[in-house]
């Protein structure tokens, strides 16, 4: 890891808030850390999409998106072994990874132009479907030394809520290696991969949804 970068941005232990050791010895560096406000980052990931895509007249829900009690937080997480959860000093989300999460998956289901009617539980009335999102990986890992490699993976399950049944489920992941060990270009890493697996979840909501509403109108008129 290039400590020297870290040590001149003035994060904790080379970029790094960890375990007990670090804040046992580094007493006075925590207190001058705490005093400085961290930098905010906020997700903006570019979504492409299939050009084939249906455009479907049912009602979508994104539902709140669920994640483990360590990527609930502000903090932006990294691992540099699978055991321990770290994060990094002086840099955190604008808001609650979740938080985030869900409204960019509400952007990206906008801007595709193919729903008629999406948004969250208390924005559609009579929705046809819900989908739901838990995070189970949303980290900068440096497994192999740096730059990290992002990682995300959302679960998804795309449940019909006319028939109380599950459409389909799916887990996706992307995986992005950053070009530096730096801060900005770390995010700019996250938006990489996050907007990947985007891309990949609006189709497959779009195609599994749309084949079972078809299916179901199909069954209804036979």
């Amino acid at each position: 890891m290039n400590w020297g970068y870290y040590s001149r941005r003035g994060l904790l232990g080379a970029g790094l808030l960890g375990g007990a050791g670090l804040l046992a010895g580094c007493g006075s560096l925590i207190q001058s850390v705490e005093r400085d406000a961290p930098r905010l980052y906020r997700l903006s990931p570019e979504v492409k999409l299939p050009s084939d895509l249906p455009r479907v007249d049912w009602h979508l829900v994104v539902a709140d998106v669920e994640s483990s009690s360590a990527l609930d937080s502000l903090r932006i997480q990294l691992l540099q072994s699978p055991l321990q959860v770290e994060y990094f000093a002086r840099a955190n989300w604008t808001s609650r990874l979740p938080e985030m999460i869900a409204k960019q998956m509400l952007i990206a289901f906008e801007n595709s132009g193919k729903v008629l009617n999406v948004g969250r539980e208390s924005m559609v009335g009579s929705p046809d479907y819900r989908l739901r999102t838990e995070v189970r990986d949303f980290q900068a890992e440096y497994f192999d030394g740096a730059p990290p490699v992002i990682h995300v993976n959302l679960a998804q399950r795309l449940i019909d809520l006319r028939g109380n049944s599950v459409v389909a489920v799916k887990q996706f992941q992307a995986r992005e290696e950053a070009d530096r060990d730096s801060m900005d270009e770390i995010v700019r890493t996250f938006d990489r991969a996050f907007g990947k697996v985007l891309g990949e979840i609006v189709a497959w909501t779009l195609r599994n949804g749309e084949t079972a509403y078809r299916s179901a109108a199909s069954s209804q008129n036979s």
